[in-house]
């Protein structure tokens, strides 16, 4: 039996770049591919807006996917990954849940709200799957992520969330991927290009249609050797 991948983005531009994978044919939120069931589902940006869309999606459909696999772009701390860059993320983490404290941030976890041990969090982190990161790691670098609510653009919040959190990217869904992915029980990974240095804000140096379409050509190599 074939397995069924779940291939997700927070938007129909970014799931666009499986279009041009060998061997695809079909759209919208069914593909053919050679040795799986492929199906898609944008979410919406954001966390709530993530997971609901992923537990409707369980709901309306009798047998959840075998792997769920996150797409779209990302946001890079470090030169070390620059634009076009094709990551995947190892951890991740709802970054600015919790409050500023002057110049630094506290988690629920720092403030005593939540316990940071309690499945599916470690430390109050949340990982991606072993097995489909020892995929990916053969193929592209493996990357600690965080998820914002709003996107950094101001040195003050760059610098908070560099110090309390040393991240390499950041996303507005990964977390929540790893999130559901984790309490549904479906090994999942979060697979992001770099479109922007995370800086003061300066959308003329975004590169989304280049990122996209180097990861396109990455999630077909993730594919190859996740089916062979």
């Amino acid at each position: 039996m074939q397995p069924q991948i779940l291939i997700t983005a927070a938007t129909r531009t970014e799931l666009r770049c499986l279009d041009k994978l060998e061997g695809i044919s079909g759209g919208e939120s069914s593909y053919s591919y050679p040795g799986a069931e492929l199906s898609t589902l944008v979410t919406g940006v954001g966390s709530v807006f993530t997971v609901w869309s992923l537990m409707n999606y369980f709901r309306n459909n009798s047998q959840k996917p075998d792997y769920l696999i996150n797409i779209g772009i990302a946001g890079s701390f470090k030169d070390v990954y620059p634009v076009r860059r094709v990551v995947a993320a190892a951890t991740d983490c709802f970054a600015d849940l919790g409050v500023e404290d002057g110049d630094n941030l506290l988690s629920v976890w720092d403030l005593g709200l939540a316990d940071p041990s309690e499945f599916p969090f470690e430390n109050g982190i949340l990982k991606g799957d072993a097995g489909l990161l020892s995929l990916a790691e053969n193929l592209f670098p493996v990357v600690k992520g965080v998820t914002v609510n709003r996107t950094s653009g101001c040195e003050k919040t760059i610098n908070m969330l560099t110090a309390k959190y040393n991240p390499d990217i950041e996303t507005m869904e990964g977390a929540a991927i790893y999130f559901t992915g984790l309490t549904e029980d479906i090994p999942s990974l979060v697979v992001r290009s770099v479109s922007n240095m995370v800086e003061q804000r300066d959308r003329e140096a975004w590169d989304i249609s280049g990122s996209l379409a180097t990861l396109g050509e990455a999630i077909g190599n993730l594919l190859v050797k996740l089916l062979s």
